[in-house]
């Protein structure tokens, strides 16, 4: 969380990328595509990655709304719905959470 509050282009904390760099980060590579130099990209300007190694499962996510967040997982499901289920969890209460204390979270 602390490296997406540093490259996620809102003005909270001093950016460590130059926003020409953030901006080619999130560039589609294909038009059509939700895909660009490593990141999920979307219409409503969420960007995403996802990973891990066996036994593990991890997102990192921005919102357009403001918001970052990390998920990580002890376990991975070979199930072909995980990710989809694991990028679920947290949209409905990000989608309605109410303004966050304004104080520095780091």
């Amino acid at each position: 969380a602390k490296f997406m509050v540093r490259v996620d282009g809102f003005p909270g904390k001093p950016d460590i990328l130059q926003p020409a760099t953030i901006t080619t980060m999130i560039t589609r590579s294909v038009p059509s595509s939700n895909y660009a130099c490593g990141w999920g990209v979307n219409n409503a300007n969420h960007w995403w990655h996802t990973g891990g190694i066996p036994g593990t499962a991890t997102q990192i996510i921005r919102s357009s709304t403001g918001y970052c967040w990390v998920i990580l997982c002890n376990s991975r499901s070979n199930n072909a719905n995980f990710n989809g289920a694991l990028d679920n969890l947290l949209w409905p209460f990000m989608n309605t959470t109410t303004a966050w204390q304004d104080i520095d979270q780091f």
